[in-house]
């Protein structure tokens, strides 16, 4: 859903978007690339496929993270990505991109922050009080953006419970597309389109 919206609000031109969600496992995640890259070439446009973008969360560890997703590349038999960000040759060409960025801990939250941050001075800083009285800068990475994405939704939506994917359909703009912090990928689509 973020990155439909993201090209949708950037005027970027369209993408092919698949994830690695499964009845089993709704949530999909860095484990299912390989069955997701193996079946891309039943698609009937597959021979029109320029580049494939694999994108997925360096979690506690990026390093150890695009190692196992580039394992997942090659074992659906795509050339293995040398670096994030950095396309393989041949056709199609496979990037992978590592969120929040390439070699910091995080996740797709943690990349949220910043942007639903601005949408509401206040609670952020009511947030980032919160946050501190947790000791939260003490804490992973990861569950840091979690607690700080998750507490702004919570106090800016009427369903505290809202997911990530619905705060990215809601009509409050919670997180703000048009925030510089999503640059580097629109800059990257844009560059691969």
């Amino acid at each position: 859903m973020f990155f439909d919206r993201l090209i949708a609000n950037r005027g970027l031109p369209q993408f092919h978007i698949a994830d690695t969600s499964t009845r089993e496992n709704r949530a999909g995640g860095n484990s299912g690339f390989a069955r997701a890259l193996s079946a891309a070439v039943f698609n009937p446009n597959f021979a029109s496929i320029r580049t494939i973008v694999v994108v997925a969360d360096n979690d506690g560890t990026p390093a150890e993270n695009f190692d196992r997703v580039c394992a997942q590349v090659e074992k659906a038999g795509y050339p293995r990505p040398q670096a994030p960000l950095q396309p393989t040759a041949g056709r199609p060409r496979v990037v992978v991109v590592m969120l929040p960025s390439t070699g910091e801990e995080g996740d797709l939250e943690r990349l949220c922050v910043a942007a639903a941050h601005s949408a509401n001075a206040q609670v952020a800083g009511y947030v980032e009080a919160f946050a501190a009285q947790l000791g939260a800068d003490q804490w992973p990475a990861q569950r840091a953006g979690k607690l700080h994405l998750r507490a702004s939704l919570s106090a800016r939506d009427k369903d505290p419970f809202i997911t990530l994917k619905h705060a990215f359909q809601n009509e409050q703009n919670l997180i703000p597309l048009a925030h510089a912090s999503f640059n580097p990928i629109v800059d990257l689509l844009r560059s691969l389109a």
